[in-house]
């Protein structure tokens, strides 16, 4: 018996949970740049602003390419998509392997991006085609819970690379992107999952502008992933920097490693509890809350002065307590009616 279902079929616990593996194998390389940023900095001798376009690119790939590539799974099977993506995102961690310098390296990480683009919202389609009520909001919450999870345990592949060298880091990145490639393949739903709704213009933004309550949470959802995605990529490097001279120590580089693996892991939870803040108290009140608590949260830490446990703790809390229940509380408490999911602004975002 294979683990694939038919479309009309909720899948089964074997199949949501293969997916999800596939998706945490998928994402192996995604945090390898943020977790050894110092090293890259040092190998390459980059500028700061050269550091920070290595870190971002992939974020921006994903950026130019989300839209489209999800707008495609009105047309095109969402599975197809997604295994496309599975490969290209694996090809673009043996191709950053390969690179000896920043400029291949940034076509690389922007390939990167753009696989995830293709991977996370056509998985999740492909995997709750013709599903509905509570067992689809209990597969995209394991689903999405997937994806820190992978960003995450990324983060501890760092250390393969102070070890053995960065470049053997995203080898073993490409092999299990490989891996989870073909988990995919062999348990992903096999129904056609695009073309059944009725096709609307590509790129088609006039819903999110008709509708005031989308467009505000669009804008305060991308505040939120701003200060999310700033904090994985530069999270190890501030801490490095705040360690100074300890930070050359093997164990010290390893808890780094480790304090940045576990601030983006704990997001999970954290992301349930804003969930359910937001349906119990109101989408509108607990967003505005946390929105305010984590800009002020996130600009007192850059003050910080000492490198010790008060700081650690600090930024413990606002990503945890602060910033993963706004950006969740928003991604599944939104209750948008079918004729508005073209304009939700979470559809699009990991």
């Amino acid at each position: 018996m294979t683990l694939t279902q038919s479309a009309t079929a909720a899948p089964s616990t074997p199949v949501v949970a293969a997916i999800c593996a596939a998706e945490i194998l998928s994402l192996a390389g995604f945090s390898i740049v943020p977790a050894l940023l110092p090293q890259f900095i040092e190998t390459w001798s980059l500028t700061n602003t050269q550091a920070g376009w290595l870190a971002g690119i992939t974020s921006a790939g994903y950026m130019l390419a989300v839209i489209p590539l999800v707008s495609l799974t009105e047309r095109r099977p969402a599975r197809q998509i997604y295994l496309a993506a599975s490969v290209l995102s694996a090809l673009s961690c043996f191709g950053m392997a390969l690179s000896d310098s920043l400029l291949p390296a940034l076509g690389f990480r922007a390939l990167a991006g753009t696989a995830m683009a293709g991977m996370y919202m056509p998985g999740l389609r492909a995997l709750t085609h013709g599903v509905e009520g509570a067992i689809r909001a209990r597969i995209a919450a394991w689903y999405t819970s997937s994806f820190t999870i992978g960003a995450s345990l990324s983060f501890l592949f760092g250390r393969v690379g102070t070890l053995l060298g960065w470049r053997s880091a995203f080898v073993l990145a490409g092999i299990l992107g490989a891996a989870g490639a073909l988990i995919a393949w062999a348990a992903l739903p096999r129904g056609d999952s695009g073309g059944e709704e009725q096709h609307q213009p590509r790129l088609d933004f006039r819903p999110v502008v008709a509708n005031r309550d989308v467009l505000a949470l669009t804008v305060g959802y991308a505040a939120a992933i701003w200060g999310c995605v700033g904090l994985r990529q530069w999270i190890v490097v501030f801490l490095t920097f705040r360690a100074g001279d300890q930070a050359a120590d093997p164990a010290q580089a390893w808890t780094i490693l480790v304090v940045g693996a576990v601030i983006n892991f704990l997001g999970v939870p954290a992301g349930l509890i804003g969930n359910e803040l937001s349906i119990r108290y109101g989408l509108r009140t607990i967003a505005t809350l946390v929105f305010v608590l984590s800009a002020f949260a996130g600009g007192l830490f850059g003050f910080r002065r000492k490198f010790g446990r008060r700081a650690w703790e600090h930024r413990l809390i606002h990503r945890h307590v602060i910033s993963a229940p706004a950006q969740t509380g928003l991604d599944k408490a939104a209750p948008l009616r079918r004729s508005d999911a073209g304009a939700s602004p979470c559809r699009h975002c990991p």
